[in-house]
């Protein structure tokens, strides 16, 4: 029987059996659910050859040309654990641990992008915004479907959690179609429709408030309110009406449809994607999860960075992971840095880059017109140092939003209405070329398109009512037509001073005119002023320059608007600082703009702009894509990070928004990574010695090193004997040494261990320049106390050279991870070492002395 067709009788008959079906399908769903979800031991994944059911418990018999369409609860809930799979991260939230991405508000004619929990939407509010990306359930399936009076649950159904979006491996599976039966509010229609096992036509947003999904059709209406329903293929399904889904776990193009991102400026071919990618691996060989469906992330010990490519054990981590052994990287980044600061997204530029994110920017919807948005308008990296201490690289967005004196957010329906005139002015000059557009082309005129023409800028109606940036002229003209071979004025030539009018000519012009009543509109062309008066050209003499006129002798775009225009289109702006003026004017009660990291208030005509906390960034961590050795940052040189101008530290972060405005927040980068500018820009400048102070520092070492082997050396045992202690004054080296060690000893043990860890900022450089002079010192003492030299001497050199060595092979790239550590270890237990030895060598000399 055909559910589409049921009569109010059969209806009520049906709705029994159905309560029965129904019952009889949720106990099968429970018995089996219990055994066939559990995991028994086998890797292969079942044959799905199952049938169909519809949300009522009815098993959809796919012959018919119009049915009901699947429920992902009642199908693959028969097996499934349908509820435990519904707390999952998908559709309960992300759980515990970093940020993900918000849900961002976004309505480009009003200049708004704005993270949804500001925004106080209702669950049908919130599924009609954001559908197109979300795996359903949850919010998009409440379960009192009446506790809004203003939606429309009933009519389009719930849109339950979609298992088709992740485990269906047919290339069928289409999430464009999903999101335009989204935008037709045919929600539960929408997963059959996605699947490609049925056409699902009609749209429910046409459908009346007392409709339901069994009452059918008009019989009266079979164009524009046609309900939905679907039209299942049968080559799909067996005889039975069972039908061969091809299910297995998420592939990769599963994922990228709502995880992908987009350098704004960059062809799909310059994207390198993620190396993991790259070697094989796929999304959910990381991102694994049981049938709770909780997906890990990169926040625990066993997914993360370190789990895959730990040292311990030199050997391989998870899946045959290299090793990272970081060699030559001092382990303090590890206490400040994430991995995925250097290993992550893009490389850090003097200002971040514009990006697109599938769900915010709504990528991946294809069609004759593609759906993305250039807003909201999101940039990567910014480096911000996280609730754990650690800096980490973010994607950010700047609120933009009309605000209430509070600064909350004013409805969209109030800014539509006040925008009306003022944000719309590319849709006014579009409407004005549809007139020219309209023109009858029996005229005799040299049709072609019709182009508005202003600062040098030819612009185009576009098929969505808008205007596109064509190309730059030096043509004076505003309204033109454009041939395939050139731009012609639609002001013809003609003697504007003879007795009698050129006839084509006078044709044309009163063609034009016509066309724009009931607006009258005059022409200048060569001193004269032309208007129609009874269906002829009378002209008058006119100081107007040429062009074309309202009857007051105005232009048919204004200068606010063809400003507005000029400044925006071809832009990924929506409006200027005039236009703002001109809102906030219109809204009045204290009302302000929020946008660019700034907020905007009238003073008068004048707009000012303030720091305010509803215009701070929002930002989330990002994890991909992830680049290999070669390509993290630092692996050409320390100075990618550590320079004076690296743009790292002193790159500039500047508020994005929809605003076209020189007042944007300008942030430098070490302001969000909580980071001494001064100390750092001193610190980058030590890298421009840091080749000659590992050169000198190595050379003393092995100067270090002969004179402790100096009875074995010819030529320093040589120098030793010639040099009598007697006759050298050997105070200032001493004195210079003690120094020196003191200063290495307050710097290191009282900045750094075991009171603080690690050492850094001023201490760390005080401690390296200590540490050079001690270096010196200890050379001239060994020189001259090398003959005569006591036990304690001895443990001073020789724990003098561990001393140095230990740090000094620190800064080549021989030493792992785990080396790194454990020459820091050697370092401070010969510092200690050295300080004992240095205390009883002057307790020794002062007992000889007496």
């Amino acid at each position: 029987m055909n559910s589409a067709a049921f009569t109010p009788q059969s209806n009520r008959q049906s709705a029994i059996g159905n309560r029965q079906l129904l019952g009889t399908a949720l106990a099968l769903s429970m018995a089996v659910s219990v055994s066939a979800s559990h995991f028994d031991g086998s890797r292969t994944t079942p044959v799905h050859r199952i049938p169909l059911f519809s949300e009522d418990g009815q098993k959809i018999n796919t012959s018919l040309p119009e049915n009901l369409p699947f429920s992902s609860k009642m199908t693959c809930g028969a097996c499934h654990d349908y509820e435990e799979i519904h707390g999952g991260s998908h559709f309960k939230g992300a759980g515990e641990g970093r940020t993900t991405e918000p849900w961002i508000v976004v309505d480009e004619t009003i200049g708004v992008q704005v993270p949804a929990e500001r925004m106080n939407l209702s669950a049908w509010e919130f599924t009609k915004q954001f559908g197109s990306h979300l795996p359903g359930g949850s919010i998009s399936d409440p379960e009192d479907k009446l506790a809004d009076p203003d939606a429309r649950w009933e009519i389009s159904g719930g849109l339950e959690m979609n298992c088709l979006a992740c485990h269906n491996n047919s290339h069928r599976q289409d999430m464009t179609e999903w999101s335009k039966q989204i935008a037709r509010e045919n929600f539960r229609w929408a997963s059959t429709a996605a699947s490609g096992m049925a056409e699902v036509g009609g749209m429910a947003s046409r459908m009346p408030e007392w409709w339901n999904m069994y009452m059918g059709g008009s019989p009266d209406d079979k164009v524009y309110r046609v309900p939905p329903s679907a039209d299942f293929d049968e080559t799909l399904f067996d005889s039975k009406h069972r039908m061969w889904f091809d299910i297995g776990r998420p592939q990769d193009r599963n994922c990228v449809q709502c995880h992908s991102t987009h350098p704004v400026t960059a062809s799909r071919m310059d994207v390198p994607g993620d190396v993991h990618a790259a070697a094989g691996l796929s999304c959910v060989d990381c991102h694994r999860n049981g049938e709770d469906h909780q997906m890990l992330r990169g926040t625990t010990e066993t997914m993360s960075c370190a789990a895959c490519h730990t040292e311990e054990g030199m050997i391989a981590g998870q899946a045959g992971a290299p090793v990272a052994y970081h060699k030559g990287l001092p382990p303090v980044h590890f206490e400040e840095l994430t991995c995925t600061a250097c290993h992550s997204g893009l490389k850090p530029a003097e200002e971040p880059q514009l990006i697109r994110t599938s769900r915010a920017n709504k990528l991946g919807i294809y069609g004759r017109a593609q759906w993305y948005t250039e807003s909201p308008f999101i940039v990567e990296p910014v480096y911000v140092r996280n609730d754990e201490g650690k800096i980490e690289p973010r994607r950010m967005m700047w609120p933009a939003f009309w605000a209430d004196a509070e600064g909350n957010p004013l409805p969209e329906d109030v800014i539509a209405e006040a925008a009306e005139g003022i944000l719309d002015t590319a849709e006014q000059v579009a409407g004005t070329l549809a007139i020219w557009g309209s023109i009858d082309d029996a005229t005799p005129f040299p049709i072609g398109e019709p182009v508005y023409i202003a600062e040098g800028k030819v612009y185009a109606q576009n098929a969505d009512g808008g205007l596109d940036l064509l190309e730059q002229t030096d043509l004076t003209v505003t309204w033109a037509w454009k041939t395939p071979s050139n731009i012609v004025s639609t002001i013809p030539e003609f003697d504007v001073n003879a007795e009698q009018l050129d006839y084509d000519a006078e044709e044309r012009v009163l063609g034009i005119m016509k066309a724009f009543e009931p607006l009258e509109i005059i022409l200048a062309s060569k001193g004269k002023q032309f208007e129609m008066q009874d269906g002829w050209l009378v002209g008058t003499n006119t100081a107007l320059v040429d062009g074309w006129y309202t009857k007051d002798g105005k232009k048919l775009v204004n200068p606010f608007v063809e400003k507005a225009v000029t400044d925006i289109v071809g832009t990924d702006k929506a409006f200027n600082e005039e236009q703002v003026v001109k809102m906030l004017k219109k809204l009045g009660n204290g009302s302000s703009y929020i946008s660019n990291g700034r907020k905007f208030d009238l003073s008068g005509d004048t707009l000012v702009d303030s720091d305010h906390e509803s215009a701070e960034p929002v930002s989330w961590p990002l994890g991909h894509d992830v680049r290999g050795t070669a390509q993290s940052l630092g692996a050409k040189s320390c100075t990618e990070c550590h320079a004076e101008d690296s743009s790292f530290l002193f790159g500039t972060v500047t508020a994005t928004g929809p605003l076209l405005t020189d007042s944007a927040k300008a942030v430098p980068m070490h302001e969000f990574q909580q980071v001494s500018a001064g100390f750092n820009k001193l610190f980058g400048s030590s890298f421009k010695v840091r080749s000659l102070f590992k050169c000198i520092m190595s050379n003393l070492s092995l100067l270090l090193v002969l004179i402790a082997l100096a009875a074995g050396l010819p030529l320093i045992y040589k120098l030793i004997n010639t040099t009598d202690e007697k006759e050298i004054n050997t105070r200032p080296v001493k004195i210079v040494l003690m120094v020196c060690m003191l200063g290495l000893a307050v710097t290191g043990f009282l900045f750094g261990w075991p009171v603080s860890y690690p050492l850094g900022g001023f201490p760390l450089l005080s401690h390296t320049g200590f540490g050079a002079f001690y270096a010196v010192a200890l050379v001239v003492y060994a020189v001259v106390r090398a003959k005569s030299g006591g036990l304690w001497f001895w443990v001073l050199l020789i724990s003098g050279i561990v001393l140095i060595l230990s740090v000094l092979l620190a800064m080549f790239p021989i030493l792992g991870t785990h080396g790194q550590h454990t020459a820091i270890v050697v370092h401070r237990s010969a510092a200690v070492v050295s300080l004992i030895a240095a205390v009883m060598g002057c307790i020794c000399a002062k007992k000889s002395s007496h």
